[in-house]
């Protein structure tokens, strides 16, 4: 339309799906990615792909300031937003609730949800948990969440991301209002 498109898909696996809507407006710079999952796997972390170009820095904003996550594959921690720099821009993405974190080969994914047993332990040549009963699962049913996509130049959006994750994530106050 004339003020911003939206795109919806819907996803599948297995027994689980997934509706993506990507909210593209026509004059800014962020791009929306909203989801709800019905999460119906077993012990699979369900994640959140984003491709880059491979040859770029990435960093982490963690409770400890900023620091750099290793595209190895490795699962790493952070909050609020990670941030990717290469040749003079800076491409950020924020997140809201997801923590985990891995990159590889120009390709940085979130987990969003991660359906483990509770006090589930592996032990060679047995099934996780009793498989005669139902157990109950960590993260399954139906998960809401977003990412919101941004990038500018390097210096000014390492700058007012910040600000602009807080912004984000604070929620209108509700004021308490009847009409005399």
């Amino acid at each position: 339309g004339p003020v911003r498109t939206i795109v919806e898909s819907y996803l599948e696996y297995h027994e689980s799906w997934a509706i993506v809507r990507y909210i593209i407006p026509r004059d800014c710079e962020e791009i929306q990615v909203e989801y709800r999952l019905f999460n119906a796997e077993k012990d699979k972390i369900l994640r959140m792909e984003f491709d880059l170009p491979q040859n770029g820095s990435l960093f982490g904003k963690t409770m400890f300031g900023m620091q750099e996550i290793t595209q190895d594959g490795r699962e790493q921690a952070f909050q609020d937003y990670v941030l990717y720099s290469q040749g003079g821009r800076t491409a950020g993405i924020i997140n809201f609730g997801n923590y985990g974190v891995r990159a590889q080969g120009g390709t940085v994914s979130f987990g969003v949800v991660q359906p483990a047993a509770y006090a589930g332990h592996p032990i060679p040549n047995r099934p996780l948990t009793n498989t005669d009963r139902y157990i109950e699962r960590i993260d399954q049913g139906m998960v809401d969440g977003m990412f919101v996509l941004t990038e500018g130049e390097a210096g000014y959006l390492e700058a007012h991301v910040e600000s602009r994750n807080m912004a984000l994530k604070q929620t209108a106050a509700p004021i308490n209002f009847f009409p005399i």
